[in-house]
This record gives structure tokens, C-alpha cells and sequence, in this order.
């Protein structure tokens, strides 16, 4: 009894092993598109900005950035970048 007991724990662990895994983590996202999906940045607009700077940016800051455009609500219609709503 005790080997068909190992057998089953082994079968099991091989087929944990085997499996695919879940969690992948996603492809790091630059500031500039985590921007730009948040709204904090018209994506029509981006090449107006300097990448270089908003790469520079600290996690924090950017998530600074989107929660103030939450907070603000969405972007005025016709506003471009010329958002009045948001401080810049």
C-alpha cells in the first residue's frame, strides 16, 4: 500500500510540474503608455511630449499622476492637451 501511495504522490507532482504556469507576469508597460491608457496624456498627443523625461519618472509618480486624472474625471471634449481640469 505504502508504494501506490508514493507512486500517486509522484504522478502528482509530476503533473503540478508539467503544467502550464499562470500568473506570467505581463510585459513591463513604459510610463508613457501607462500615461496614455490613464487618459493623463491624449495618445493622439504623445509625440509632443519628451519621452526621455516621462521615462524618468518614478513608479509612484506615475501612479500619483493617474489617480489625480481619476479623481479629476475624464478629460473636457474637444480639450486636446489643453485639459483646464488637470494641473500640469
Amino acid at each position: 500500500m505504502a508504494t501506490k501511495k508514493v507512486a500517486a504522490k509522484k504522478s502528482a507532482k509530476k503533473a503540478v510540474k508539467n503544467a502550464p504556469a499562470k500568473n506570467k507576469a505581463a510585459p513591463k508597460k513604459s510610463n508613457l503608455e501607462l500615461l496614455a491608457a490613464a487618459d493623463v496624456i491624449h495618445p493622439d498627443h504623445v509625440a509632443n511630449h519628451d519621452p526621455k523625461k516621462l521615462q524618468k519618472l518614478t513608479p509612484a509618480e506615475v501612479s500619483t499622476l493617474i489617480k489625480l486624472r481619476k479623481k479629476l474625471g475624464p478629460r473636457t471634449a474637444g480639450g486636446g492637451d489643453e485639459s483646464p481640469n488637470f494641473p500640469v
